[in-house]
């Protein structure tokens, strides 16, 4: 599971139809046909019914929507966090290194500092 399959799962059950999904997620029906197969089979239930040329959401389906939508917001969120985390770094003139940082991944500083050194 990734997690563009996430945002075309939650796309396709805002849309109901494949079509119109995959163009709005600027990508081919079979690629969105596919992505959303492997997701069914990660889980192993089906999380739509076809609905004559739509699809609708099976009873499943709508339990994992509420997890997925929870899990993107979560997600967009910090997205957010971080951004205003680093617009006020520049405003302070502050740089930081997060703590989980792999050992040969430097903060902005160092690499700025190296960069003038040399």
């Amino acid at each position: 599971m990734n997690l563009n399959q996430l945002y075309y799962f939650q796309t396709l059950a805002r849309l109901e139809h494949y079509t119109k999904a995959s163009q709005e997620l600027y990508i081919s029906q079979p690629t969105l046909t596919h992505a959303i197969k492997e997701l069914e089979n990660e889980l192993g239930i089906p999380l739509f019914k076809k609905q004559g040329r739509n699809v609708v959401l099976s009873k499943e389906g709508k339990i994992y929507l509420n997890y997925v939508n929870q899990s993107l917001d979560c997600l967009q969120r910090g997205n957010e966090h971080m951004k205003n985390l680093q617009k006020q770094q520049k405003k302070d003139g502050s740089n930081w290194c997060h703590p989980n940082h792999h050992q040969y991944l430097f903060c902005s500083y160092f690499k700025n500092f190296k960069n003038n050194v040399s």
